[in-house]
């Protein structure tokens, strides 16, 4: 079993431990990931902003 798939289907079993490091991880991953919640907000940055690159600034702060 590789890394990336017991991510995302853990076996039974796990210690309390194992399970949090595991849910930490994962929030990690869709942290870097942007998705429908993340970019509304840094394009309403990048607007307040009135710069392309005050946007850019704001979007890479924000992520």
């Amino acid at each position: 079993m590789n890394f990336i798939q017991f991510l995302l289907n853990p076996p039974t079993g796990l210690s309390v431990g194992e399970i949090l490091l595991v849910s930490y991880l994962l929030g990690i991953m869709h942290g870097a990931t942007p998705d429908e919640h993340t970019w509304p907000i840094t394009f309403s940055y990048a607007i307040g902003k009135y710069s392309t690159k005050g946007g850019m600034k704001a979007g890479f702060l924000f992520s």
